[in-house]
């Protein structure tokens, strides 16, 4: 081989590489900016009765405002091979944004686990980022719990 074809062989391996660099930050900065891992759900316990009240905590570790349905600020889930919603009614009123977390800011809330099918189930929270209060509720993100077993 001669010089010319190691320098251009050189080369080309070092624009690849780079254009590997490039792909990968620019992949890291979009999922740190959309991240759902600074976002915590949690239940305050892995195992509930139907009619028991379960506890979540929500933690925003972003620098974003997460505002949260009137309608329906959380659905369960249950797995069965693949998670399923529940069927909900629609929505009698308007869905605005109602409640929402500050960035670095916990917020906490409380239900009443209804008549479910046993098993495996989780909390699917729709959430806008950066809305303000009252104004069309669109998910932005949506928001996963801890898996709890429904006895």
């Amino acid at each position: 081989m001669n010089k010319k074809n190691i320098f251009i062989s050189g080369l080309s391996a070092l624009i690849i590489l780079s254009f590997i660099v490039i792909i990968f930050y620019v992949f890291s900065v979009a999922q740190n900016k959309y991240n759902l891992k600074n976002i915590s759900v949690l239940t305050d316990k892995g195992e509930y009765e139907i009619g028991e009240e379960l506890k979540v905590k929500i933690k925003n570790s972003t620098d974003e405002t997460l505002c949260f349905s009137s309608c329906y600020p959380y659905y369960i889930e249950r797995k069965d091979g693949v998670w399923d919603r529940y069927r909900y009614q629609d929505c009698p009123k308007e869905n605005i944004t109602d409640k929402c977390i500050n960035p670095q800011e916990v917020k906490a809330f409380e239900l009443i686990i209804p008549e479910l099918i046993k098993g495996n189930h989780r909390l699917s929270i729709g959430a806008c980022v950066n809305c303000g209060l009252n104004e069309i509720f669109k998910a932005d993100k949506n928001l996963i719990s801890n898996q709890f077993i429904v006895k």
